[in-house]
């Protein structure tokens, strides 16, 4: 069906340019966390830092250092998730409090494009759509 429209719109890149950006945020953040985290773990200095959090539990220095080196050797990734950062049973996962979270966090997000575009004239609708590459 011939039309007379002269705009040309781009709304077929829309589903992978979405995604495209989401999965470089999360490759970028991921992958920075985790360089950040293999850094930052000195297996000495997390040692001190777990047998710090036991003495101030209540045990005595030498007593926190073996309860330190013992549970790091069994499981140091399990010793400090539950007792340096309080991860365990009772703080996982939510999915569904996490879909509310992300829902409200883009509903609030979403909210200051939204009321310029019932606040700016039309006009300037037009110019900051161009603007930014995509017309309106």
């Amino acid at each position: 069906m011939p039309t007379s429209h002269s705009e040309t719109h781009k709304s077929s890149s829309i589903g992978w340019l979405r995604a495209a950006v989401l999965g470089a945020n999360d490759g970028l953040i991921s992958t920075s966390s985790l360089v950040v985290g293999v850094a930052a773990a000195q297996p000495e200095h997390e040692l001190e830092e777990l047998a710090g959090i036991y003495v101030v539990r209540g045990l005595s220095p030498a007593l926190a250092q073996q309860v330190a080196m013992e549970l790091t050797a069994h499981d140091a990734l399990g010793a400090h998730a539950r007792d340096e950062l309080g991860i365990h049973d009772l703080t996982r996962a939510r999915p569904v409090q996490a879909a509310l979270s992300s829902a409200a966090a883009f509903a609030v997000g979403a909210g200051l494009p939204v009321l310029f575009v019932f606040v700016a004239p039309t006009a300037t609708l037009t110019v900051i759509g161009t603007l930014v590459g995509s017309p309106v």
